[in-house]
């Protein structure tokens, strides 16, 4: 097959879920990891700018060594608890209960966010709230408790609404949207996908924008639209991951545009695309 789904794409697309911002490109960051671990070892930190290190490689390792993610992230845990920095221990808190679930371990990343939920609750940072609400979201979607995901999705959506965070509300959407396309709920998927268009396109947000059009040419084959509809979404995606150097999301959007011509069996068409 010249291009196609890995596990690295699987992968991407679990961490897409997680983020609250837009994706963010892989590339160079491991170079970026390395530097901040020797910060870590050889300069005299602050309590302070540790605790920022630690919180970087936490966040950073969650998506390429989930055991160094756990690892930084509980370090930076104790310090914060040390030093009474409640903000960064709850931040560290769902941050550990992020790196579980992206391990797979999904009741120690549910203790985690119970611990981090009353601190959270109390701080004033919206991102932080709703990044807790789609954590638990991620988790209870991987449980197939569907309705308690989408619950949880439409909560961090409220809070993100009320401050106009496009970006974050376009990941949102595409979030819910996804949880209608396994429950085969196409007309409400539909709705959520529309929704997450329009927030990406007002935050300018090329990825989130290839990764809406990947789901509605998916859900154009369900719902029974023309072909035309599947592959010119399939091909603004390609287009799109192309500009951005996204090539685990071009790969997907190749694989959604072959799907579409083998479902409406023109296999010629298909065949180039996974040759």
């Amino acid at each position: 097959m010249k291009r196609y789904i890995s596990q690295g794409v699987q992968l991407a697309l679990q961490i897409l879920c997680c983020l609250l911002v837009a994706f963010v490109p892989m590339a160079g960051q491991g170079q970026n990891l390395d530097s901040l671990e020797r910060v870590l070892k050889t300069k005299r930190l602050t309590d302070g700018e540790r605790i920022k290190v630690l919180d970087d490689l936490n966040w950073l390792y969650n998506s390429i060594d989930v055991d160094r993610s756990i690892k930084f992230g509980k370090q930076g845990l104790d310090l914060a608890e040390r030093i009474g920095d409640e903000k960064m221990e709850a931040t560290f808190l769902k941050n550990i209960g992020i790196a579980y679930y992206m391990h797979g371990v999904l009741d120690t990343a549910l203790r985690y966010l119970d611990k981090a939920k009353p601190i959270i609750e109390n701080l004033d940072d919206y991102r932080t709230r709703a990044s807790l609400f789609n954590a638990y979201a991620n988790i209870y979607r991987r449980q197939s408790l569907y309705n308690e995901a989408i619950d949880n999705y439409l909560k961090a959506a409220e809070i993100l609404e009320k401050q106009d965070d496009f970006q974050a509300l376009g990941l949102m959407y595409s979030n819910i949207g996804g949880v209608y396309q396994i429950l085969i709920n196409n007309e409400q998927a539909l709705i959520y996908h529309k929704k997450a268009e329009k927030m990406a396109i007002k935050a300018d947000d090329k990825d989130g924008l290839g990764s809406v059009y990947i789901s509605l040419s998916d859900i154009g084959l369900y719902r029974g639209a023309p072909i035309s509809e599947s592959i010119d979404y399939a091909k603004k995606a390609i287009a799109i991951f192309q500009q951005t150097g996204n090539t685990l999301f071009e790969n997907k959007a190749l694989q959604t545009l072959a799907k579409v011509y083998y479902y409406h069996k023109d296999y010629t068409a298909a065949e180039p695309l996974i040759e």
